[in-house]
């Protein structure tokens, strides 16, 4: 393990610095002494300003080793990146690292934090904590040692929440709860319903993911009472704060996602695929948009034609409907509207998933900006047509209106 320290340009008195989660203390007027009394890292690298080095380097080298990180003051945007750049040039790839900010200089315990998250991601160093001498936090002459790694843990949560809402991934939430749970089972042997509900995130994602909506319906009905679990968690473990806001959330994002008869194609399962369709265009997932829309208006002919929805022969009936009209339409034949507008819409859906399907490779391939306003243009246009069929329809209103018919 390997360390990295802040001095400063301060008026350092002799001090006592207690970590109580080690049960040790220590003396001295540098921090960075206690850093290698303590933790004993086989190296220090320590960070220092001009005027830093001219007051203290001297001194604080009898009392231990330090590879010095020279930087600039940091008095304007361009010397606190130069700054930057010196510290992560500096740590090793792969290494262990604690950071101590004890005697962060002006804005460097801020860039600290940024450093250890661009470290842990960039060159793969495992942060394994951070800590503060709390000199102003004495009692009885004795200053506290803080371990500040949780913060850090509030970017990892930032980022997980990001990539959750936006993209519709819950690996990292997933990963950030297991962790969580083990941590308060091991240390304060406590349980909680943190692991579960990470992986019920995850499974209706993934299942979005590999567009499964039986399974998204399935997983999305238990997250009412797992929520409600959770919410005791949060009051009780502070660790797990930043989860309060995403539990506000989560419902608005999948609560469409459900229906409660046993078979998806029904008016309501068809709703239901419709929402996905909605919500794979909001977290930019249009591979899923465009594959999931294609087997919805397929399934809409089954419907209509009492064709049996899972079976590959009627499926490919259905397929053949929709295949007959859109080759109709380009030999000019004259089609009644709902027809013409189906076989329009056929046609696009099939461009655009053969462009993704075969990587683009084809002479008359679309650039990837034509392609995601193509297929968000055709998304919305089978999310109308899924409106148009069932909202506020009877099922025998839906019936009668046969949208395609197989003679046709």
């Amino acid at each position: 393990m390997i360390a990295l320290s802040f001095l400063g340009t301060g008026d350092y008195k002799e001090t006592t610095y207690h970590d109580s989660e080690i049960g040790r203390s220590y003396s001295s007027k540098h921090f960075t002494v206690v850093l290698q009394k303590f933790y004993e890292p086989e190296k220090i690298f320590l960070v220092m300003t001009p005027e830093a080095e001219n007051k203290h380097a001297l001194s604080l080298r009898t009392e231990c080793a330090f590879v010095p990180i020279p930087v600039p003051s940091g008095k304007s945007t361009k010397e606190i990146w130069e700054m930057f750049s010196s510290i992560t040039n500096a740590i090793p790839e792969n290494s262990e690292l604690i950071i101590d900010v004890t005697h962060g200089f002006r804005s460097q315990p801020m860039l600290a934090l940024s450093i250890a998250l661009f470290l842990r991601t960039v060159k793969n160093v495992n942060v394994k904590k951070i800590i503060y001498g709390a000199f102003e936090a004495k009692e009885n002459d004795i200053a506290p040692i803080f371990d500040i790694t949780s913060f850090i843990n509030i970017l990892d949560w930032t980022f997980a929440v990001d990539n959750f809402i936006k993209f519709g991934n819950a690996e990292q939430l997933r990963d950030i709860l297991s962790v969580l749970h083990k941590k308060l089972k091991f240390e304060h042997d406590q349980n909680s319903s943190l692991k579960s509900f990470g992986k019920l995130l995850n499974d209706i994602t993934q299942s979005l993911a590999l567009i499964r909506p039986s399974e998204v319906s399935k997983f999305s009905k238990e997250l009412p009472a797992k929520i409600n679990s959770v919410k005791n968690d949060i009051s009780q473990i502070p660790e797990v704060k930043p989860l309060d806001y995403l539990l506000n959330v989560i419902p608005k994002s999948f609560s469409d996602l459900t229906f409660n008869e046993d078979s998806i194609f029904t008016d309501a399962g068809f709703r239901m695929q419709g929402n996905m369709i909605k919500y794979y265009m909001e977290t930019n997932q249009l591979v899923q948009a465009i594959t999931l829309s294609r087997e919805v208006v397929v399934s809409l002919v089954c419907k209509t034609n009492s064709f049996k929805y899972l079976q590959k022969e009627e499926r490919e009936k259905a397929e053949d409907v929709l295949y007959n009209w859109a080759k109709f339409l380009k030999q000019g034949v004259r089609l009644e509207k709902t027809p013409t507008e189906i076989g329009k819409l056929w046609q696009k859906i099939i461009d655009a998933r053969n462009d993704i399907n075969h990587a683009g490779m084809r002479i008359s391939s679309s650039a990837a900006s034509k392609l995601n306003s193509s297929i968000n243009v055709i998304c919305k246009q089978v999310i109308d047509l899924i409106n148009n069929m069932f909202q506020d329809k009877s099922p025998s209103e839906v019936e009668g209106s046969k949208l395609i018919t197989h003679n046709l």
